[in-house]
């Protein structure tokens, strides 16, 4: 097994504040640029039944990694930002890679 670990969330936007959610999370992406644990971190434009919304897939290099994004000062200033856009809480899952995808760090 790896020791990389992977996050997949997906911030669901309240009716109408599908671009502004979009343009809020994407100032996560200087932030990440200059993580060297962060290997992946691609947004996604997401809809169903439920809405629009945006998901973001994450790789990190390690456990220690994940965490430093987790604790990084964009984070704690972008989560109070998020609230009066979203129209249900984040869905949050861990993910554990298995190595033998195809074209991604693992």
């Amino acid at each position: 097994m790896s020791d990389k670990v992977g996050l997949f969330v997906t911030f669901w936007a309240a009716p109408g504040k599908f671009d502004g959610l979009l343009e809020k999370v994407s100032t996560m992406m200087d932030t990440v640029m200059a993580e060297t644990g962060t290997l992946v971190y691609g947004f996604h434009k997401v809809s169903d039944e439920r809405g629009q919304g945006v998901s973001v897939y994450e790789v990190y290099e390690n456990v220690e990694a994940q965490r430093i994004h987790g604790e990084s000062a964009a984070i704690n200033i972008l989560k109070p930002q998020l609230a009066e856009l979203l129209g249900r809480a984040p869905e949050r899952y861990q993910l554990m890679p298995i190595p033998g995808s195809k074209g991604l760090p693992f």
